[in-house]
């Protein structure tokens, strides 16, 4: 990445980047996303742990600077946080932390070891800690307006109930303690194909079960009714998958704002609990 930062640095040091029309510049943007894009199979200026090396260069350069920001933005409309990779938002400035309206959490990989661990054969036997990198992270986001949640099925057993998760299913709104104005909150929570398994789809009336009480304690607070949604659920996901589940959704009405960053979740307080339904308010 530094030798890429570098090139780039040197190429835009020597180009009369201020000097061009808006639409030459667009055409020199396009070429590289293209050339980009044919070989990696992704936008140049997709979020990748870092900022694209041209929009770091050409921050001394305000109008061009401005450009490459749009791009930015225009292709991390949703910012995608992969947690099986990193939740951090690495080299990206204030400015461009700006331009994150949105973002979609991918939940299906193991969760970021800076945050919050969740083993998969040892159930906690005390409350797990808050992500507090994500609320950090989060309030550097200022005009973060939509959250979209992403529980996948990678992270489920045989039977299809999400083993690593089961305390996820009521703890993931501490994720969004630092969200204060949000216009929307999505949340899909999916597992294997149960139509052929008896226990699966008793695992997941159980998982139905627990997400309704939640959904009615946060509606509660917000004073925003979550809704189920009534779609597929693969429409939501950022890779290829078979499975089932829902998607619950918070609207705010148009001008208002949710403010996620009080206390809007649970602790399961033992495994037993968790898989009954059995909540404590």
């Amino acid at each position: 990445m530094a030798a890429s930062y570098q090139a780039t640095a040197i190429l835009t040091s020597a180009f009369p980047w201020e000097k061009l029309p808006f639409e030459l510049r667009a055409q020199v943007f396009q070429e590289v996303d293209r050339q980009y894009l044919q070989s990696k199979q992704v936008s140049y200026f997709k979020w990748r742990l870092s900022m694209p090396a041209i929009v770091i260069a050409l921050r001394q350069r305000p109008i061009s600077y401005y450009h490459a920001l749009q791009w930015f933005a225009k292709e991390n409309t949703p910012l995608i946080f992969d947690l099986g990779i990193s939740c951090a938002l690495g080299d990206m400035n204030d400015e461009e932390a700006a331009v994150i309206t949105t973002i979609s959490m991918e939940m299906s990989k193991p969760l970021c070891k800076n945050t919050v661990r969740y083993n998969k054969t040892v159930w906690p036997k005390s409350r797990l800690q808050k992500p507090v990198a994500f609320t950090q992270q989060f309030l550097r986001l200022e005009n973060l307006r939509e959250v979209r949640l992403n529980v996948g099925d990678e992270m489920s057993d045989s039977a299809g109930f999400p083993t690593s998760n089961r305390a996820f299913i009521t703890e993931w709104p501490f994720w969004l303690e630092g969200c204060k104005k949000l216009s929307i909150v999505e949340v899909t929570v999916t597992i294997k194909d149960r139509s052929q398994d008896e226990l699966a789809q008793l695992a997941w009336r159980q998982t139905e079960r627990v997400m309704v009480s939640l959904v009615k304690q946060i509606s509660k607070k917000l004073g925003i009714e979550g809704k189920k949604v009534d779609m597929d659920v693969r429409n939501r996901l950022h890779y290829i998958s078979e499975s089932e589940g829902s998607v619950w959704r918070w609207e705010a009405e148009e001008g208002q704002f949710m403010d996620w960053s009080c206390e809007l979740g649970w602790w399961q307080d033992s495994k037993k609990n968790a898989l009954e339904g059995k909540v404590d308010f």
